[in-house]
């Protein structure tokens, strides 16, 4: 992220390479363009008195436009261990310096965040959160839905007002925010299983505590058991909406399959395939939204890729938009084998078009990254986990 006084900052994880060690969070920052980097640690990942070792994930950050010292970065904490542990909860920590130095990290609320941790958003002085609250597990009875919520503070964090609903479904992703400060709008965008299947959808506010009906953003059939998911959104300096997401539509392959049958797919079903990128626009603050647009020219084949073992590692899309274009980055498998399992970040920019209103891809896709787990791919979009079938390989969430 870019502060209103030019410093550039740059948040990170890194692990301890003992095995089984600590996973830390990091903040770098620039003034001079990236000449010269100095990194302070927001959360040295210490192991608690109990000899549970910390493991941080997602950490997300927001700067006070108003304020350029005043620096929030927020994650999702989890600890390893034998069990009985303490459970998984969205931690944080604030910086008065510009990140120069940070306050003792501590928890922010009493919930499961899942993977992810919250989305800081910063509005005339008011800390905004936004997150995903896990739903329980339950052993006896229906199972119960994952919330998506917004929640502000007026103390930096030490205490926050009563949440308030985004969307509500079985399989919720993290809401992915966006404040328009011309129009004074929220943008929200995630994904859910609502439909039985995995769509995307886009909500606004006007105070970040009342939410419009969801507004499914795919055009595809409706309930037609293909998933989209893991969208990203940016807007232009004009004011234009672009949002980005992952797409089976076009996979030839056989329909995708739930983890019990009956059930709606979710990220743990074997969605497919054969992935794509999709993107929309709208150029009336979300009022109304273009048809979708494939970004990829060539099929994303998820058969292959980066596998650690444990994981099938998802490079969620990136989007940043300027008037004249949008750019979207995600991981593509065309270089790699099932031998090699690479995976490259691809790009390619969507031009809107005036007279029709609908956009086409200027630039096809260009490679610019050898490896997915490079050092500067984080610069472009955090490294999730996508749970499915590999190879005929199953593979779980982090126990949470």
């Amino acid at each position: 992220q870019q502060a209103p006084d030019g410093t550039l900052y740059y948040l990170f994880h890194a692990n301890n390479p003992e095995p089984e060690a600590s996973r830390s969070v990091l903040l770098a920052r620039t003034t001079d363009r990236g000449g010269s980097w100095e990194t302070t640690v927001v959360d040295d990942g210490t192991e608690s008195a109990a000899d549970e070792v910390e493991v941080n994930f997602q950490a997300h950050m927001a700067i006070d436009p108003d304020n350029p010292k005043l620096v929030y970065v927020m994650w999702r904490r989890s600890q390893a261990g034998e069990d009985p542990r303490p459970p998984t909860r969205p931690f944080m920590a604030v910086s008065n310096d510009g990140g120069t130095t940070f306050g003792d990290p501590f928890e922010m609320l009493d919930i499961n965040p899942g993977f992810d941790g919250p989305r800081p958003v910063v509005v005339d002085g008011r800390l905004f959160a936004f997150y995903r609250e896990s739903a329980p597990s339950t052993e006896d009875g229906p199972p119960q839905d994952t919330q998506l919520f917004a929640a502000v503070s007026d103390d930096q964090g030490q205490s926050w007002g009563d949440p308030t609903l985004i969307a509500a479904a079985l399989d919720a992703s993290e809401p992915i925010p966006l404040y328009d400060r011309d129009e004074n709008l929220f943008h929200v965008v995630w994904h859910d299983n609502r439909n039985g299947d995995l769509d995307v959808f886009y909500s606004s506010s006007s105070d970040g505590e009342t939410w419009g009906e969801p507004v499914r953003l795919n055009d595809d059939e409706i309930e037609n058991d293909i998933g989209q998911y893991y969208p990203q959104i940016s807007q232009s300096p004009g004011g234009r909406l672009d949002v980005a997401w992952y797409d089976y539509r076009n996979d030839p392959g056989p329909p995708p399959a739930p983890e019990e049958p009956g059930e709606p797919l979710d990220l743990g079903s074997n969605l497919g395939t054969i992935q794509s990128v999709y993107y929309a626009r709208s150029d009336d603050g979300g009022e109304n939204w273009s048809e979708n647009l494939r970004v990829t020219d060539v099929p994303i084949d998820r058969s292959i890729g980066t596998w650690n073992g444990q994981y099938f590692v998802v490079v969620p899309v990136s989007i940043t938009s300027w008037d004249d274009r949008a750019v979207v980055a995600w991981s593509d498998t065309r270089n790699g084998t099932v031998v090699s399992g690479t995976q490259d970040i691809f790009t390619a920019a969507m031009v809107p078009e005036d007279d029709e209103g609908t956009s086409v891809i200027a630039l096809v896709m260009g490679a610019i990254g050898v490896a997915l787990l490079g050092a500067g791919l984080a610069l472009l979009a955090a490294v999730a986990f996508r749970r499915g079938s590999r190879q005929g390989q199953e593979s779980d969430s982090p126990a949470t």
